[in-house]
């Protein structure tokens, strides 16, 4: 560490039109005390760009190239040991990098996660978020996938990269079956983000359906995933997660059972789209 204690960790945050929500983010992650804030934007109509370099290190406009390629555009701006991928809708807690460094290091993990808690909740779809998302973790524990917020080492993640064929969402998921395969051990952590929700029933369903296309996009990639994907959408999004949160769970069923059903839509839209495209 550097003699003002900065942590050995860059901090990527990746914005598209994430103007009321980018200052309160980095305002946290500076909080943390990482050695540079690295902002790529996705060709933001408003102004995330402006509000972005009062407070980050860098700032690039990357144009509307996708999630994943934002990310991968973040990896050559990375100069530290571990990186950390910050959503612009967390409010990471003041000791979160740390607490999540330490967890990587005495578990010999390449990679790492927190956990993911509810920041407000000002409507019925929030809620139902919350109950979707919320976790409680005592201790961390080996695991074998990573979410955001997380810490990576940088050596792996930037030999792995980021493939710019997930626009939207499950970049993260390929990441982490990439990891697996390679043998290189990932973790859960229990640093807290608070995550701000999508308070609407629109909002959500477009949620839901990005979802259920990135599913497509791991089975495109990685066809052994198929069953354990269709698994998911099917029985864990609306059976067992609300299951395990009963009673809490009751009245938000009907938001995991139009999750599971959206995300199928989306799913099998994208899926046969594969299909047609390897046919033609």
């Amino acid at each position: 560490m550097s003699s003002n204690n900065e942590l050995p960790i860059d901090v990527v945050v990746c914005t598209l039109n994430e103007a009321q929500n980018i200052s309160d983010c980095l305002h946290c992650v500076r909080l943390n005390k990482p050695a540079k804030i690295i902002v790529i934007d996705g060709g933001s109509s408003d102004d995330t760009i402006l509000v972005a370099q009062m407070q980050a290190d860098i700032v690039i406009n990357a144009g509307n190239v996708g999630l994943s390629a934002q990310r991968q555009l973040a990896l050559g701006y990375v100069t530290q040991p571990y990186v950390a991928f910050v959503d612009a809708d967390d409010r990471i807690e003041n000791r979160f990098l740390s607490i999540l460094l330490n967890e990587l290091m005495s578990l010999g993990a390449t990679a790492i996660d927190g956990l993911c808690q509810s920041h407000t909740s000002s409507s019925y779809w929030q809620d139902c978020w919350s109950n979707y998302i919320n976790e409680s973790r005592p201790v961390p524990k080996i695991g074998n996938m990573v979410g955001r917020p997380c810490i990576y080492s940088t050596p792996h993640i930037k030999l792995i990269g980021f493939n710019p064929f997930f626009r939207c969402a499950m970049e993260d998921t390929n990441v982490s079956i990439i990891f697996e395969r390679n043998g290189l051990i990932q973790a859960n952590g229990t640093a807290i983000s608070r995550r701000i929700h999508e308070k609407t029933f629109l909002g959500s369903i477009k949620k839901f359906f990005s979802y259920g296309s990135g599913y497509a996009k791991v089975t495109a990639v990685h066809p052994s995933k198929l069953s354990s994907i269709l698994i998911h959408i099917l029985y864990r999004i609306p059976i067992e997660k609300p299951f395990r949160r009963l009673p809490s769970s009751i009245s938000f069923w009907p938001f995991y059972l139009l999750f599971s059903f959206v995300s199928l839509c989306g799913f099998t839209s994208q899926y046969i789209s594969f299909i047609f495209r390897k046919s033609s």
